[in-house]
């Protein structure tokens, strides 16, 4: 067997682990047709299908959390427009100013819960199915860990900016109501704490997860051979079937 010569790979499961590396020349769609000739290496739950889904949530999550920050980092203006227009007392100022942040608050909830569903999703189960497989050597698998670790600290902040998301809403709500200047002063510090939560989950765990991710995916499509990461690449099949 074309095995690398790191622990782990020999006692790798080799079916799984060989339908893991196809996912470095076959797309989801692709791993997840018919079965009928091959069911060992194909199939919704084979491990093409689920690294190509690891693979995929990497991405989206990136691209949810980095439209999620801009959303946020926009809803900075109408936030001090409230405060300009609360000091000056322009009722109409306030009226537009509360009007741009709700729209902005829902497009960040939605955002959010879109980002926890992909995070609660399937990948973190796939990279503990490769690893209990034995699908990576050591340096592979402290990658793979590290993946799962990350994707667990974004499930975390993803809670934290949707807590902070809708306790905003209520403090708006509240100031809206009363008039009272401290639900306001309060309200600015919650989103000043989404916007610092927004850019801690997005440059550091975020971004972790999704460069662990293409790390991952680009030694199991373009590595000839061994690899000092999985125990199987794609291009190293071409020996084993």
């Amino acid at each position: 067997a074309n095995w690398t010569n790191y622990p782990r790979c020999d006692v790798a499961e080799a079916d799984f682990c060989m339908s893991v590396a196809l996912a470095g020349i076959l797309d989801e769609e692709q791993c997840s047709a018919d079965t009928s000739f091959d069911e060992q290496h194909f199939g919704e739950s084979s491990g093409c299908a689920r690294a190509n889904g690891m693979f995929r949530a990497a991405n989206t999550l990136y691209m949810l959390n980095m439209v999620d920050l801009i959303v946020v980092a926009i809803a900075t203006v109408p936030i001090a427009f409230l405060v300009a227009a609360r000091a000056k007392d322009a009722p109409a100022m306030v009226g537009v100013a509360r009007l741009c942040m709700w729209l902005f608050s829902v497009v960040d909830v939605a955002l959010q819960i879109a980002a926890l569903a992909v995070a609660y999703g399937d990948a973190g189960y796939s990279a503990a199915s490769f690893l209990d497989a034995g699908c990576l050597n050591v340096r592979g698998s402290i990658e793979l860990t590290g993946f799962a670790e990350a994707l667990k600290n974004v499930r975390i902040m993803g809670l934290v900016e949707l807590a902070i998301a809708v306790v905003t809403i209520a403090t708006d709500c509240a100031e809206m109501v009363s008039g009272e200047p401290l639900f306001l002063a309060f309200e600015v510090l919650m989103f000043l704490g989404d916007l610092a939560a927004s850019i801690v989950d997005f440059f550091i765990f975020t971004t972790d997860t999704h460069r662990q991710a293409l790390a991952l995916r680009e030694v199991l499509s373009h590595t000839t051979g061994a690899s000092d990461l999985w125990c199987w690449t794609a291009e190293s099949l071409a020996d084993s079937f």
